[in-house]
């Protein structure tokens, strides 16, 4: 139910308040509950002030009463009062588990924590209605399917994206927030990739850095691999960011992203601790590196948000049998899977 409870948190149950009211018996919860004398109001009147204290719970007790709990003499028991009265309120923790979502961008950190390890779950982005396989691994939760957001196999290039900050992994500047979205303008990992155009870069080993419009332009390719994934989409960094990572040289942790709302980009660590083949379920189809598809029937590639240095990313690669921790340069086209963000 709604109320005015923080995310993520919500009024107790009758059966959660009767959990801690004990009538008669020893006040075994009422120094962790820590309650505090302050009565109720009730037609602009406060009664009871220095010797009872009143909370709501969300039960019904009938059309003009609500169950809640009450604190007098020192016990707590069970109460029920009408709704126009004047009762102080506790939230407690919503206890959700994946099992317990439709969207991915309901995620939150206490609904990962309560989620069992190896729990899986389909869920849907409210951006565009596709659902994603999501499962519990190594204390994370993680995509188990590439991010599919802007697929357009039929028209790929000059794709707009739009992103709001209420479904995605953004925050507004001041005319974003004016406009109500921020918009990435993105052009083809293959008709924009090759040397002088949009979606062009080169890297320079000795010094870390890049050059070319690759490195700042958002850019993205859908498509299909016959016998290896279907709807598949690859974009570069400055799409994979939501357009926040760009130039040249740039050693910003990625903290935005076209993830969905409560998802990020892995980072290092997490990277790292992903090795779990069978539960991430990767897929081969390589990455795009000036305009051609490469390595498609033996890696598989997903952008990571940590810096290697100003011109490249870690990412998480699969060798058709192993999941590894690697690194490339940002221009590149790799596929995308977020982790719920802690």
């Amino acid at each position: 139910m709604e109320s005015i409870c923080p995310k993520g948190w919500t009024l107790p149950s009758k059966v959660q308040t009767d959990s801690i009211s004990e009538g008669f018996s020893s006040a075994t919860y009422i120094p962790d509950f820590s309650p505090v004398l302050g009565g109720y109001y009730s037609n602009s009147t406060l009664y009871s002030k220095g010797t009872d204290a009143l909370w709501w719970d969300s039960t019904a007790y009938d059309g003009v009463r609500r169950h809640g709990l009450y604190y007098y003499d020192g016990e707590l028991r069970a109460n029920r009062a009408y709704r126009h009265s004047g009762y102080y309120i506790r939230c407690v923790s919503e206890e959700k588990d994946v099992s317990d979502l439709t969207y991915m961008q309901d995620m939150t950190p206490s609904v990962a924590a309560n989620t069992a390890e190896g729990a899986t779950a389909s869920l849907t982005d409210r951006r565009d209605g596709k659902v994603y396989t999501v499962a519990k691994i190594n204390g994370n939760m993680w995509m188990t399917q590439n991010l599919r957001l802007g697929y357009n196999a039929s028209n790929p290039s000059n794709i707009s994206i739009d992103l709001t900050e209420q479904d995605s992994n953004i925050s507004f500047t001041s005319s974003e927030r004016t406009a109500g979205k921020r918009t990435l303008t993105t052009y083809d990992l293959v008709t924009y990739g090759t040397s002088g155009k949009q979606c062009y870069g080169t890297y320079d080993s000795t010094s870390g850095t890049g050059s070319g419009s690759g490195y700042t332009t958002p850019c993205i390719h859908s498509g299909t691999i016959a016998n290896i994934d279907t709807n598949t989409v690859w974009y570069n960094y400055a799409l994979a960011s939501a357009g926040t990572i760009t130039g040249t040289n740039n050693t910003t942790t990625a903290t935005q992203s076209i993830c969905p709302k409560g998802w990020t980009l892995p980072n290092k660590d997490q990277i790292d601790s992903q090795r779990d083949v069978t539960s991430f379920s990767p897929v081969l189809g390589g990455g795009y590196y000036e305009s051609t598809l490469g390595d498609k029937s033996t890696n598989g590639y997903w952008w990571g948000s940590t810096a290697r240095n100003g011109a490249s990313r870690y990412r998480l690669y699969y060798d058709g049998s192993n999941l590894y921790t690697g690194s490339y340069d940002r221009y590149a086209g790799f596929y995308v899977r977020c982790v719920q963000a802690s």
